[in-house]
């Protein structure tokens, strides 16, 4: 629906990904770049069947990038809880993206609730941190 469609060229491009029209592929990217190219986006989808690990789900969470994802993943429920869809449903992840696109009010409210979540489970307090170091260790 007017969004362009981006992917990752990757070892695990799927069979028939070049098919997907309009379907555009990010070079591969060291960590640094690759962050600071998906803080440009707006919307991630990511429906990968493999729950080995959640870190796309979690860079988004950091940035307020909705991500609709594969409900199995820990990352994707625990900041993504209303956009997290069994892998294979293809048709709530299509009508969850529509809220998105259409919808500012939930969009900025998945946005907001993301990156709380996300810094409540994964901010570092450096201060807290070095009082913690300094009682236990020094």
């Amino acid at each position: 629906q007017g969004c362009e469609k981006w992917t990752q060229n990757s070892h695990c491009q799927q069979k028939g990904e070049d098919q997907i029209p309009d379907l555009k592929h990010l070079p591969r990217l060291q960590w640094d770049e690759w962050m600071k190219t998906l803080a440009t986006f707006k919307y991630a989808v990511h429906l990968m069947p493999t729950v080995a690990a959640g870190t796309f789900s979690l860079n988004c969470a950091y940035f307020g990038i909705p991500c609709i994802g594969n409900v199995e993943l820990d990352t994707q429920l625990t900041f993504f809880p209303d956009i997290s869809v069994d892998v294979n449903n293809i048709t709530d992840a299509r009508s969850l993206a529509e809220i998105l696109c259409t919808n500012p009010v939930v969009y900025d409210s998945i946005s907001k609730q993301a990156m709380e979540l996300c810094r409540e489970s994964y901010h570092v307090n450096k201060q807290k941190w070095i009082s913690h170091i300094e009682n236990t260790i020094l």
